[in-house]
């Protein structure tokens, strides 16, 4: 495919600006421009910059370009295949979005193993996350991009504790009936660092996606298609792995559970300074019951964020949790083998977004982002 015009630092710099009106933002600053002159050509990124905000398709966006249908089809089908726009089929027609950062052209970049000059990347991709302003970005909103989900088994064990399907994983994956798994995009960063995973949890058939999400990525290669049993095997395999189990926070249909390690998942390791919004806590906390604790300080060895110390008493050495710092995993409950801690509902139950629409709506409104056009736009034409 030819490009529709010659290589321009101006025109990366508009793309730029336009992925920073996302609701999930892109900081602009000569670490992105990096990575974007690597990712999109010249001519994919001056098709990126004219994309507005809601969904369009491709006879509407080859207006803009001075380009025929048919060539703006085949340079976008060539970026979904990339992963830096997606496509959405609805109501008959194709309709296209462009593909933010985060959730978005980093983790398709990096759920294929064979990404060329991905060395290179790495590098561009750390700078990026490491700079300041990245840092600074997801901390602004209020409504969180992923929640966490408590281990459901420890959930069990309090028969005080009410439980909506909403905070169970495997009434999530059951609900949508099947999905995909796909290679752990952090993992496989990490790996082209030179390091691997402090649990041995798995790189590849390890993060599901459902939904419309699922589709995509099985559509365009970046994962395969996975039954609901293998979908709940995966969850229980996890869970014996002791990985954080994320999801993106929607209330209905959420599309995707990720199963992160503190040394690689760099949202879990956001969570250790307590400064991120970028995941919410989920709706449950541990309880600690001193008759029972022994200072055996598994749940601090086990703690993926480091909310939970051991602390000198005049009996000896109990838990002490950080409330402030906690996610409500429920790891520290997992590994305790004399119910020291057992998950209990936080003061205040918290509601996730009703759909994407809604949520991409909160997340604007909070860091003063457009929100006309997404207002405009029917909910089932929202992906990521």
């Amino acid at each position: 495919m030819g490009h529709m015009g010659g290589r321009s630092d101006r025109t990366y710099q508009v793309l730029a600006d336009r992925l920073y009106r996302h609701p999930f933002g892109a900081n602009v600053g000569p670490a992105l421009l990096e990575l974007l002159q690597k990712l999109y050509t010249a001519g994919e990124a001056e098709l990126g910059s004219r994309f507005p905000l809601s969904p369009v398709t491709a006879g509407e966006l080859n207006e803009t370009v001075g380009r025929s249908e048919a060539v703006v089809t085949e340079m976008l089908s060539d970026m979904a295949e990339k992963g830096l726009v997606y496509d959405i089929p609805y109501q008959g027609r194709v309709y296209y979005t462009l593909a933010p950062p985060v959730i978005g052209f980093f983790e398709w970049t990096y759920m294929r193993m064979g990404t060329p000059d991905l060395e290179e990347l790495t590098g561009l991709f750390d700078a990026y996350f490491q700079s300041p302003a990245v840092q600074e970005r997801y901390g602004q909103a209020t409504t969180s991009i992923f929640r966490t989900l408590a281990y459901e088994r420890v959930l069990n064990m309090s028969i005080d504790t009410e439980v909506l399907d909403y905070d169970r994983a495997a009434a999530l994956i059951k609900a949508a009936g099947g999905g995909s798994l796909q290679t752990c995009a952090c993992r496989h960063l990490a790996m082209h660092r030179g390091t691997t995973c402090s649990l041995g949890a798995p790189m590849e058939d390890i993060c599901s996606a459902m939904g419309k999400t699922a589709e995509y990525l099985i559509r365009h290669g970046f994962a395969r298609e996975a039954s609901e049993k293998e979908l709940l095997d995966n969850l229980e395999r996890a869970q014996e792995l002791r990985l954080v189990l994320l999801c993106d926070n929607l209330l209905g249909s959420p599309e995707f559970i990720c199963y992160c390690c503190s040394c690689c998942c760099g949202a879990v390791q956001s969570l250790r300074t307590g400064s991120s919004t970028f995941v919410r806590p989920s709706s449950f906390w541990p309880e600690l019951h001193v008759e029972n604790c022994i200072g055996c300080r598994q749940c601090e060895e086990n703690c993926p964020i480091g909310a939970v110390a051991m602390v000198e008493t005049g009996s000896g050495s109990l838990c002490e949790v950080n409330q402030d710092l906690c996610i409500g995993c429920g790891i520290c409950a997992e590994v305790c083998g004399r119910s020291a801690l057992t998950m209990v509902n936080r003061f205040e139950r918290y509601v996730p977004p009703a759909n994407r629409k809604e949520q991409f709506l909160a997340i604007s409104r909070e860091t003063g982002r457009p929100t006309e056009a997404l207002e405009k736009t029917p909910k089932d034409l929202f992906l990521l």
